[in-house]
């Protein structure tokens, strides 16, 4: 009796062990690639036909990711900044950080969104592969101490990518989303 329940203590002792499950990352291969605009839902304001596009690029320890800041401009208006910006993996399955970059306009603009410490006014981006949808996240803390949070999110459908851009503040709490259909200019 005493050989069944050893064993049975043994396979639950090693199962439960930190590092020997092992879980494949979140690909970023459905994602790669350049896509473009097809259509779009915004009730913000008219977009340039490039304002939605997105470029996904695969890299030996991660990927770059291109695509227009739709965040609020300092005339109130959409953001105009083109962002680049590398992703590698980060501890948490599924989850990156951002690899700064001298030539990245982050990093000019925000010191290191890897590790930008929001309390002290910098940004901290990072990215997330879940199942068919890949997200990216800017937070900042704003000047009264509110949050300020970017969410870019692009579903895989069948005919290509799904957009949707939220604004979130604490003042403002969610503005209205920003979405578009995206297509394959490879394609």
């Amino acid at each position: 009796m005493m050989g069944p329940i050893r064993n049975w203590v043994m396979v639950l002792s090693v199962s439960l062990m930190p590092g020997l499950v092992h879980a494949d990352p979140p690909s970023i291969k459905a994602f790669l690639g350049s896509w473009a605009i097809a259509e779009t839902s915004t009730q913000v304001e008219v977009l340039a036909p490039n304002a939605l596009s997105v470029e996904v690029e695969a890299e030996a320890d991660g990927f770059r990711l291109s695509w227009r800041d739709l965040g609020k401009s300092g005339s109130g208006g959409l953001g105009s900044d083109d962002i680049v910006a590398h992703f590698v993996p980060s501890d948490r399955l599924g989850v990156y950080e951002y690899q700064p970059s001298s030539s990245s306009i982050l990093t000019r603009m925000f010191a290191s969104p890897a590790t930008g410490n929001p309390l002290e006014g910098e940004t901290l981006i990072w990215a997330r592969i879940d199942g068919p949808m890949l997200a990216v996240y800017s937070m900042k803390i704003d000047d009264k101490g509110g949050f300020d949070l970017d969410h870019y999110s692009w579903t895989k459908t069948d005919t290509g990518l799904q957009l949707t851009f939220v604004k979130k503040t604490e003042d403002l709490g969610s503005g209205a989303p920003i979405q578009g259909e995206l297509v394959s200019k490879d394609d």
